[in-house]
């Protein structure tokens, strides 16, 4: 009788199984969405010989806001915040939903951002600039400035609306006197270096500003600790938070769905039609007009417009943003 033997090989060692293949470790949240940043970027590129890039017949364009020089630093800052808005529909929106947009747009103060002011009048930088400096250093208009991390730059506000705040706060019921004549002493302070962004802390002190009263003024938003930098406070103005939200979240919509694009570039109708389509036109940005995110990216040099058969397109310059 032949006997036979399962598991043992010629030279009678027994054979051990298959070692089991080590499971993957699961993909982390970046992982993920590197690579599908990764198949996106190879799908634009295989579409991108089926898409024609658009005819462009001239850099040189009219843009219906842009003006040749400044001359008036407060009416084009008007200027700016007058084009910021679209009308709240009537149908659409839920009604609560509609007094939440129109509490937010009251509550932002009259801010514009410096790259707004050069995209109203791009092809004179020296003019805005030359404009800037004297309303500053007259005390017609404040500059403010903010950390840089976010690339939004400096931020200028009419004068009497940074006053009439302080002014605000002063009134308010309960406020005691010693507090009301710190007010007064800070609004001195602003008023005898007009040009100033941020004080020292002994320069505040000069002023009869002392710690429980700069905690005060950074509780009530007019003054911020400077990162980085102890014993350094820039000025501020309640609600700017709220303001440089809006401004980066709008400047990053624009450039980056120009960005997805084949060629890095839309028409303006198209780009306005993807907003209209997208949640973000109420809920994000509160109803912002193109034209008032558009002098921002313009200003700013992140993107330039130019001239097509069918209308105004927008392309990336390649600016880091």
């Amino acid at each position: 009788m032949v006997l036979h033997f399962t598991g043992v090989s010629n030279t009678g060692k027994i054979r051990k199984p298959p070692a089991k293949r080590a499971k993957s470790p699961p993909l982390l949240p970046d992982q993920i969405a590197f690579i599908k940043e990764l198949e996106d970027e190879t799908l634009r590129n295989q579409q991108a010989k089926k898409v024609d890039k658009l005819e462009n017949i001239s850099w040189k364009v009219h843009l219906e806001w842009e003006q040749s020089g400044i001359s008036d630093i407060t009416k084009s800052i008007k200027d700016i915040t007058n084009s910021m808005w679209i009308d709240i529909p009537e149908k659409g929106l839920g009604a609560n939903f509609k007094a939440e947009i129109f509490q937010y747009r009251q509550s932002l103060p009259p801010l514009v951002t410096n790259t707004q002011l050069h995209g109203l009048c791009y092809k004179n930088p020296t003019s805005v600039d030359r404009e800037l400096l004297s309303a500053i250093e007259s005390g017609i208009i404040r500059q403010l400035a903010i950390s840089r991390h976010d690339n939004t730059g400096e931020l200028v506000i009419p004068s009497e609306y940074f006053f009439d705040q302080i002014d605000k706060l002063k009134d308010q019921d309960g406020q005691d006197e010693a507090t009301v004549q710190m007010l007064e002493s800070y609004q001195d302070l602003c008023d005898d270096n007009p040009a100033n962004i941020s004080f020292r802390t002994d320069e505040l002190n000069e002023y009869g500003i002392h710690a429980a009263h700069i905690t005060f003024l950074v509780k009530s938003g007019f003054l911020t600790l400077c990162p980085g930098r102890s014993g350094l406070y820039n000025l501020t103005i309640p609600n700017l938070g709220m303001y440089v939200k809006l401004v980066t979240t709008a400047r990053l919509w624009v450039l980056n769905t120009i960005k997805k694009s084949t060629w890095k570039e839309l028409l303006e109708s198209a780009l306005t039609e993807k907003m209209e389509g997208s949640k973000q036109k109420w809920r994000d940005l509160r109803g912002l007009k193109m034209e008032w995110i558009m002098k921002d990216c313009h200003g700013g040099g992140w993107c330039e417009p130019f001239s097509t058969p069918v209308g105004r397109g927008w392309k990336l310059t390649g600016q880091k943003f």
